[in-house]
């Protein structure tokens, strides 16, 4: 099942993401702690995941939690799409 946009906006403000005022057009972008930024909210994909969702996870020493969902057997799947699988799990984690 595929998130919902309230949802990927709700799951990357948990990874700290802030929304920022954008002058070359008018909207909205968003920043990260890191100080990346992105005019559009950035995809659900496994770099993104990585980049921002995973150091939050260890931030909060929610590791384990993680482990819990049982994550670490997916990416033997052939038939699934890791990065929204990655993205339930974590938003399973982040909902506690």
């Amino acid at each position: 099942m595929q998130p919902t946009q309230e949802q990927i906006e709700r799951f990357w403000e948990w990874c700290g993401a802030t929304r920022y005022d954008l002058w070359s057009f008018k909207g909205q972008g968003f920043k990260f702690p890191n100080g990346d930024k992105h005019s559009n909210m950035p995809l659900v994909d496994l770099n993104n995941l990585f980049k921002y969702a995973m150091p939050t996870i260890y931030e909060h020493n929610l590791w384990l939690e993680l482990e819990k969902t049982g994550i670490t057997n997916l990416f033997w799947c052939v038939d699934i799409n890791p990065a929204i699988e990655l993205f339930w799990a974590i938003w399973e984690v982040a909902q506690r």
